[in-house]
């Protein structure tokens, strides 16, 4: 019905809505104004009729003060029309002449519009509400026409069994074709009787007619396998989308209250005779994109000659490491209190033979192994050690690390061994994501009080949502918080993020733990930051990563 309605909406038809909304209010303001003036017309007849009654003469001076006491019950007085027309434009009384039962008054009562301002405003109120939601509505339609659009155009083939003719056939063939292998992840419980596969099969198969072979599969860890052998490669990006619609709605059918968040996918598309195992691995790392981002629900990586380097060289970007073939850049974290450098967070980068410079999120998907992620931190724990030992500072410096070393006692021994014996340790801010500190609280107390002893500290990043105030409350290690740039980004103009983020600096208020933000690229944001409470940030907006422990001199220069 709505893409039915799409070809009428145009801006013309949309200001013409506009009109009609402004006309019906003008209307409606009209006839409550009559009908008010009516109402008091009436009440004005009553109270002559009730003067009439009392025998009361208004010609009468004995009688005016009765008059008067009859009148001022019911918010009337007497008046004359002279009077009215002296100075009709400054007054806020009317006027108006009244006759029962053969007598004339001429009486003066507030004006409609005072007099009854609280039923305009209640007026105007329900239409503003109502225009807020036609808004809202209009919006909404727009964006759902937009997606509909897609799936529209992938319908518009030609679905008669007859051969294409030779002219289709030599275009498809000059395309440069691609397969596409798709994840998806959902969190909706289908029914027991509902087979997944053949029922998403049917669904993409409605929903792609373009495209004769279609493969679906329900993996055992529970993931949605979708494999398109031969797509045109301007198609995959609309291809992605259009499978994270379809698949949303189709699951809608099971829960009426799903929201498009709880849908994730993750695709990769790739040259023919590719190797499947990296294809997969590709998928995931694209559905882990996805999964982390809380308002792009899904990605899309290429199998490309860069990705194919990686992972045939993915031991040997191990082995650089290992043979000191890295650098740490240092991405400066302002106080805005201090409004100067108030710490460093350590950033690995890798020197590649054939890629060049290569940054930890460029390969760091694409390590497995556990042993791999610990043999990472060591070294770059190793590295800042070093610095710290040639370059004093007095500037504190934060470490990322990751799930797996956090989980291995091997390398908690190690990292309490290593801070034993060096004197800067009380530099040291160790970070961990948010998911990882509340999944694993427990099992880390231990090492985060061990921290603490050694004069190392702790802080969470990646908080994307209200805290859980009692983790933190028996861990006095964690010092302070960093926001996911996925919640700082654009955040000067989205009013639930700012929310949130005011929700998460009243409870670090509480804990008396100051709250940080990554990302910040623009002088908006970060004035907007500012008043939300927050404490710090670090960003692109005052600094690119530099190759040395930052010092106030070497910010490119940016008021806080």
């Amino acid at each position: 019905m709505a893409s039915d309605f799409s070809h009428i909406r145009t801006p013309v038809f949309t200001s013409l809505i506009w009109v009609a909304f402004l006309c019906a209010w003008v209307a409606s303001s009209a006839f409550l104004y009559h009908s008010l003036h009516a109402k008091l017309h009436q009440q004005g007849i009553s109270l002559v009729k009730e003067i009439e009654e009392a025998s009361l003469d208004p010609n009468n001076p004995s009688d005016v003060d009765g008059i008067q006491t009859i009148l001022e019950r019911r918010g009337f007085s007497l008046g004359s029309i002279d009077e009215q027309s002296q100075d009709w434009f400054y007054n806020n009384v009317e006027h108006e002449v009244f006759t029962a039962k053969g007598i004339t008054l001429t009486l003066k009562h507030p004006t409609i519009g005072i007099y009854y301002a609280h039923w305009f405003v209640v007026l105007t109120g329900l239409f503003i509400g109502v225009g807020f939601g036609l808004c809202r509505w209009n919006l909404r339609l727009n964006k759902k026409l937009a997606i509909e659009s897609k799936v529209n155009a992938s319908h518009l083939v030609n679905q008669s069994p007859q051969k294409p003719d030779s002219a289709e056939t030599v275009n498809m063939l000059l395309v440069e074709q691609y397969g596409l292998f798709s994840l998806v992840n959902f969190d909706v419980k289908l029914p027991e009787e509902c087979d997944a596969e053949t029922y998403f099969k049917v669904v993409l198969a409605k929903a792609f007619t373009k495209y004769q072979k279609c493969r679906v599969r329900y993996l055992n860890d529970g993931l949605l396998a979708i494999t398109f052998p031969v797509v045109p490669k301007p198609e995959i990006q609309d291809m992605t989308a259009v499978i994270h619609e379809q698949i949303f709605k189709s699951l809608r059918k099971f829960r009426h209250d799903l929201s498009r968040k709880a849908v994730k996918v993750g695709t990769c598309y790739y040259p023919h005779k590719a190797e499947q195992a990296k294809v997969y691995q590709l998928a995931r790392s694209a559905l882990a994109i996805a999964t982390n981002n809380l308002w792009h629900h899904y990605h899309c990586q290429p199998l490309n000659h860069t990705q194919s380097e990686l992972f045939e060289e993915q031991q040997e970007v191990l082995n650089y490491i290992t043979r000191g073939r890295f650098l740490l850049l240092f991405q400066p974290l302002i106080g805005f209190e201090q409004q100067d450098i108030v710490a460093s967070e350590a950033l690995l980068r890798v020197r590649h033979s054939k890629i060049g410079l290569m940054s930890a999120k460029q390969f760091i998907v694409h390590v497995q192994e556990p042993t791999h992620f610990i043999e990472l931190d060591k070294h770059v724990i190793g590295q800042v050690f070093n610095l710290l030992n040639k370059e004093p500072s007095n500037l504190d410096v934060h470490i990322n690390i990751h799930c797996m070393s956090w989980c291995s006692s091997d390398f908690r021994s190690w990292l309490l061994a290593q801070l034993a014996d060096f004197k800067y340790a009380y530099r040291l801010v160790f970070e961990i994501a948010a998911f990882d500190f509340y999944q694993y609280s427990i099992q880390l107390h231990d090492i985060f009080c061990a921290l603490q002893k050694s004069g190392a500290r702790v802080m969470v990043d990646h908080i994307e949502k209200p805290l859980e105030v009692s983790r933190f409350r028996a861990l006095p290690a964690v010092v302070g918080l960093k926001l996911s740039v996925e919640l700082v980004h654009n955040i000067e103009v989205d009013l639930q993020r700012q929310r949130l983020v005011r929700e998460i600096v009243t409870q670090a208020k509480l804990l008396k733990l100051p709250v940080f933000a990554i990302g910040v690229e623009t002088h908006q944001t970060l004035l907007c930051l500012q008043k939300l409470g927050i404490k710090g940030a670090q960003g692109h907006y005052f600094s690119e990563p530099l190759q040395q422990f930052s010092d106030s001199d070497l910010i490119s220069g940016h008021d806080t």
